[in-house]
């Protein structure tokens, strides 16, 4: 509705299952997003998570606008929290998106949060290797 915000979680898999609903087709195939009529409409939250993955560098060319950050990694966002592993290194990020929405203070490696590490992780890897509805969460 005009004038509303809302701030349910959608990833760009999303698109193409709303385009598709919106002309009445039916899907060729089954895809790792979900149709957002029902969240726009405020008949759903939406997702509770999203996988996240850079799974190639960005710039093919060595050297053009090099960027230390530019690794390739998989991981996951929820409404709370968001994780992700690189893949080259094998280093963790772990981060409280409520207390720390600039992503400042990395949790991975601080004590008290190997739980939620350890969740990240495993949703990560499920969303990772996941097809069609099992990556709707």
């Amino acid at each position: 509705p005009k004038g509303k915000v809302n701030n349910a979680l959608v990833a760009n898999v999303d698109l193409s299952p709303t385009i598709v609903a919106a002309t009445g087709a039916k899907p060729l195939r089954a895809t790792d997003g979900m149709s957002l009529f029902s969240v726009m409409k405020n008949q759903s939250k939406g997702r509770t998570a999203i996988p996240l993955e850079a799974t190639r560098k960005l710039f093919v060319k060595p050297g053009a606008f090099p960027n230390p950050e530019d690794t390739p990694y998989y991981g996951v966002r929820t409404k709370d929290w968001m994780y992700a592993k690189y893949l080259e290194t094998g280093d963790q990020e772990l981060y409280d998106m409520v207390r720390d929405p600039a992503q400042m203070n990395n949790l991975a490696k601080k004590p008290g949060y190997s739980k939620q590490l350890a969740a990240m992780a495993k949703l990560a890897l499920q969303l990772k290797t996941c097809k069609g509805k099992a990556c709707v969460r």
